[in-house]
């Protein structure tokens, strides 16, 4: 599993669209805690590609959730998944 923080990316306050952007770039999965406006950004965002673009993937987890579960919920869909199975859907953790 390669996990990039937004920190390593070179984007440490970036806004959600940019960072979304970003990640479109680099084809990386966006992993937050933002459960309250990274959904809406994320198919906004979604709307104004051109034909044949995508974005790579949104994983949602709640800030409440133990750190130990998040791991464990991340690791899930990374064994029992492929990269591009995620482009361009929202995915709250743990899948239900």
């Amino acid at each position: 599993m390669d996990i990039l923080t937004t920190q390593e990316a070179g984007l440490p306050h970036a806004e959600d669209p940019d960072a979304l952007l970003a990640a479109q770039r680099l084809d990386r999965i966006v992993l937050s805690h933002d459960t309250h406006t990274m959904k809406d950004r994320f198919y906004m965002l979604l709307a104004q590609q051109p034909a044949g673009a995508y974005l790579p993937g949104l994983l949602l987890i709640a800030q409440e959730a133990p750190i130990g579960k998040a791991i464990e919920w991340v690791a899930e869909v990374w064994i029992a998944s492929q990269h591009g199975e995620w482009r361009d859907k929202v995915q709250l953790l743990p899948v239900r």
